[in-house]
């Protein structure tokens, strides 16, 4: 079976009038459908950049990315991308908020409409639907970002620390109901956060980037090293 996304010989550099800054090196990957991965890492180690390589919004230096054997480019509607924050517009309702990328793509027919209400039911939102986001609790805005996220039928989902901005309890719960959602799809998703206990929790495979671990003044730096729970 071919990996859904496979990330070959992958590096990136950032260009500053002060030099030059690598942030990813070398990085090979490969994501099977159906998988749900986690990459830790500390702040700063270029986890949000491999997102955003992997999503198409910036080129890598070296190396290529390919989503079902096809390279990656910045038009593809294959790729869900849930950020730090939900971004759910107050002046718009649950419902509305969640058409939003419908609308921009002109994809508001019946048969997604009816998606994005059984979505809606299925995961407790249907009757808040008319609320606006700033009336839901952090758990349920971070629900009505992913049914957004998921309403254009992704075939991959990328969430950038999506728990981040949460109190550490709701992140727990949110993170429970967020995982339990992308199974029930049956969704890939590719998950970074700099969080180890988020990142192995309900995930099968583990990669740590670039993570520094100091024992008996000793330190020893892990590149992108996987682990099977």
């Amino acid at each position: 079976m071919s990996p859904l996304v496979k990330i070959q010989n992958l590096s990136y550099t950032y260009h500053t009038p002060k030099g030059e800054t690598k942030t990813l090196e070398n990085i090979n990957l490969m994501i099977n459908k159906g998988e749900f991965i986690s990459i830790v890492g500390p702040s700063g180690c270029g986890k949000s950049t491999l997102l955003s390589v992997i999503s198409g919004l910036i080129q890598p230096s070296i190396g290529e990315v390919f989503l079902d054997k096809s390279l990656i480019n910045n038009d593809s509607h294959y790729i869900g991308y849930m950020l730090q924050k939900d971004h759910l517009f107050e002046w718009r309702t649950v419902y509305r908020n969640v058409l939003l990328g419908l609308e921009i793509n002109n994809k508001l027919n019946a048969e997604n409409l009816e998606y994005i209400d059984s979505l809606l039911k299925q995961y407790g939102l249907h009757e808040f639907k008319n609320y606006k986001p700033s009336q839901l609790s952090g758990g349920m805005r971070q629900r009505a970002a992913l049914i957004r996220t998921l309403a254009l039928k992704p075939e991959i989902l990328l969430l950038d620390e999506p728990f981040a901005a949460l109190d550490y309890q709701t992140r727990l719960s949110a993170g429970d109901e967020i995982g339990t959602i992308i199974k029930k799809e049956n969704k890939t998703a590719l998950l970074v956060t700099h969080d180890i206990a988020e990142a192995i929790f309900n995930k099968k495979l583990l990669y740590i980037l670039n993570y520094i671990i100091y024992t008996s003044n000793k330190k020893v730096q892990y590149i992108f090293l996987d682990c099977i729970s």
